[in-house]
Order: structure tokens, then C-alpha cells, then sequence
């Protein structure tokens, strides 16, 4: 190829542009090793132990947090609470289930709880219910119940 660009440089430069072309032509069609396209970083490894340490906890919990039902409940939380969701910690997103999951089960047992009072026998009396706490220290689900409660005596 020495020669050839000594004797004659225009046509040795024409060869050459072609046989680059096709040079880049065949490694693109080399595939590339399968080290490469499988290629684990650290952040993905630290990822996936961190998803596995709350699914450990909480199996299920990518179809719960998921739901419009746990968008809702977590906008109603304190500051605090919601913080706990743009953590990166797995500990923090477990406390953050242990959180919502707890209120959930709570707020099934209240209405578990009031429909079972509604469809206990009348004793005849009327019931004026007293508040067990104030309206601003009660919880959105206590809230709501207390506001059946009056719907249902008004009725």
C-alpha cells in the first residue's frame, strides 16, 4: 500500500476511502460481545437488592403503590410521610408501606366496625354518640365516620 501511495497517491487515496468504508462496514456487522450487552453496573446491582429488600417485607408492593388507591392515601399524609417516598432507601420505603398497609387494615376494621354496630339490634334509645376526640385530631378515615355517623342519626 506504501508503494501504491508513492507511485501513484490520487488513486491510493480513492482506495483507501473505499476500503475504510468497508472495514467500518464489517465491524458493524461483527456482533458485539456478550459481555458488553450484559453489562450489570453497581447502581443497577444496588437497585435490584433494594427492590428485593422491600418485596422481602412487603410481596407485592410494585401492583400496591401502583394503584390510584396509594397515590391518594399519600398525598393526604403529612410532609414526613410523603418525604419517606422520594427516599432511595429501601428501609424508608418499607416504614413507607408499614405506614400505608397499617391504615389500610385500620380503616377496613373501623368499617368493619361500624357496619356491624349499624346492624346491631335498636335498644330503643336514641343515641347521641360522643365524640371520643376533637374533629381536628381525628384521622381522614375517623372523619369520615364520624360524618356517616351524623348522616345516619339525621336520617
Amino acid at each position: 500500500m506504501d508503494a501504491l501511495r508513492r507511485d501513484y497517491p490520487e488513486f491510493a487515496e480513492a482506495v483507501s476511502a473505499v476500503l475504510d468504508q468497508q472495514l467500518q462496514e464489517v465491524m458493524r456487522r461483527i456482533p458485539q460481545p456478550v459481555q458488553q450487552q450484559t453489562a450489570i453496573t453497581a447502581a443497577d446491582l444496588n437497585q435490584h437488592y433494594a427492590e428485593v429488600a422491600v418485596e422481602v417485607r412487603h410481596p407485592g408492593w410494585k401492583e400496591a403503590v401502583a394503584q390510584p388507591v396509594f397515590r391518594g392515601w399519600l398525598e393526604r399524609q403529612p410532609r414526613e410521610v410523603r418525604m419517606l417516598a422520594a427516599s432511595e432507601s429501601p428501609q424508608d420505603a418499607s416504614r413507607l408501606l408499614d405506614l400505608y398497609f397499617d391504615g389500610t387494615k385500620t380503616s377496613s376494621a373501623q368499617r368493619t366496625q361500624r357496619l356491624s354496630s349499624a346492624a346491631a339490634i335498636p335498644s330503643g334509645r336514641s343515641g347521641v354518640s360522643a365524640r371520643a376526640k376533637p374533629i381536628e385530631e381525628m384521622s381522614d378515615a375517623e372523619y369520615w365516620a364520624y360524618q356517616d355517623e351524623l348522616d345516619k342519626q339525621k336520617r
